[in-house]
């Protein structure tokens, strides 16, 4: 009795002479830089489409949140700047939860990461701006919860 007939098994493809495999013929250079072209054009014009808001009426800036874990500051941007406003973020530290230089620095981090990841999410012009002006930041101090209440009533005041 004869074996069976072999069939193509992924192990050993068969290939006719002259034939390359599909990646080697889409990396070489006359398919792949035209395709990398494209794909950063478009790209490109994702971006600047997502960004691109009507002017009629400006969009909501999100709220700043208490950084987690511990409350000992709050991440938020000074103002909502159109045109030529003065934009920065400003980190408020309580000094009633008595937490070491160490502690804050970490915590004032997690604040800047945490709001520019946010920012970089839902308003990136605004974010860009902030980037232009020079990514002006400000740590300010408070004695307890109702004074950064306070301050924060008082940022939306002026």
């Amino acid at each position: 009795m004869a074996p069976p007939p072999r069939r193509n098994s992924p192990q050993n493809p068969t290939r006719r002479k002259g034939e390359e495999p599909w990646l080697a013929a889409s990396l070489r250079p006359a398919n792949f830089l035209p395709g990398l072209a494209i794909g950063f054009l478009l790209g490109l014009l994702l971006d600047l489409s997502s960004s691109w808001k009507p002017k009629g009426r400006p969009a909501p800036a999100p709220a700043a949140a208490p950084a987690r874990g511990s409350s000992s500051k709050r991440a938020s941007k000074g103002s909502s700047g159109s045109g030529g406003e003065e934009l920065k973020m400003v980190l408020v530290v309580r000094q009633d939860l008595k937490m070491g230089a160490g502690k804050i620095a970490s915590q004032c981090a997690h604040a800047a990461t945490g709001l520019y990841a946010e920012l970089m999410s839902s308003n990136r012009g605004l974010l860009r701006q902030w980037e232009q002006l020079g990514q002006a930041k400000i740590v300010l101090t408070c004695k307890n919860q109702q004074e950064m209440c306070w301050l924060d009533l008082k940022q939306f005041l002026q």
